[in-house]
Formats: C-alpha cells, structure tokens, sequence
C-alpha cells in the first residue's frame, strides 16, 4: 500500500455508532440509576449550515458601508446539543407538552436545568464532535501568559 493510499475513503478509520451520556440524576431508571441518553455525531456540512444560521453581519459604519462580523454562540451551542440528541427524542409533541414548550431548543435547558449538568453535556457533546476542550499551549512562552492571565 503506498502512503497515499492510506488516505483513501477505504482505509478510514471511522468511529462508527452513536454515544451515550448519562445527562442528569433527574431521570432515573426503575433501578435508580440515571438514564443515559443517546447522541449522533454531526457532519461538518450540518456543522457548517448551524454556523451559517447564527453568523450575522452587523452594520457599523452606514456611510462607509463597514460592517462587523457576528456570531449567536449560545443560539448556535444550543442547537448543536439539539442536533446531537438521538433519545429522548426533543421533537416530541408530548415530551415538549409536559414542560410547556414548542421547540427543542426551549426544552432542552427546562430538562437539564441545573447549569453544572448543562455545562457537562456542553462539554461532552463538543467532545464527540471532535472539538479540543482543553487547550493546552506549546509553546511556554504563551503557557506563561496563559498562566499569567489565569490568575
């Protein structure tokens, strides 16, 4: 096989099937232990439409036609949780019903309402994804800074 071979479609290694995550100590099982809920990665053409629909471009200058670049990072991390989640299935009418809502998007935070629990399933879903939580500089220099800054 010659190097670039190993490149092609066949020779991918692919972590195959979807994840589970116990989100919260709020749903138990008949045994008491709490439920684990099921996730999908999301492709990078679906990452790219959710980038898309919460980057903005807002106008500062009106005379000279400038304008900022914006993105809704809590609207777009709140929809790539809703994305991921396979079970419970967030679409359900009945599900929604019983926390009065209409959306996923308003459900998820009302199932998940202790922020320490939202934050690890934030966590946990950017991890599945591929994303690098914890960022660790190479360089020392930048280490030091990083430190510096931290305290």
């Amino acid at each position: 096989m010659t190097q670039l071979e190993r490149f092609f479609k066949g020779n991918k290694q692919v972590e195959e099937g979807n994840a589970y995550y116990p989100v919260s100590k709020s749903f138990v099982d008949e045994n008491g232990k709490p439920m684990e809920w099921e996730f999908k990665r999301i492709s990078p053409e679906k990452n790219e439409e959710l980038r898309a629909e919460f980057s903005d471009k807002e106008l500062i200058d009106k005379r000279r036609g400038l304008y900022r670049n914006t993105f809704d990072q809590k609207g777009y991390m709140k929809k790539l949780l809703v994305e991921s989640i396979v079970f419970p299935d967030l679409l359900n009418a009945d599900l929604q019903d019983s926390y009065g809502v209409k959306t996923p998007e308003e459900l998820l935070p009302k199932m998940v309402d202790l922020l320490g629990e939202y934050d690890d399933l934030a966590l946990f879903v950017q991890e599945l994804n591929g994303f690098k939580i914890n960022y660790e500089p190479e360089n020392d220099e930048i280490k030091d800074k990083v430190d510096e800054l931290k305290n």
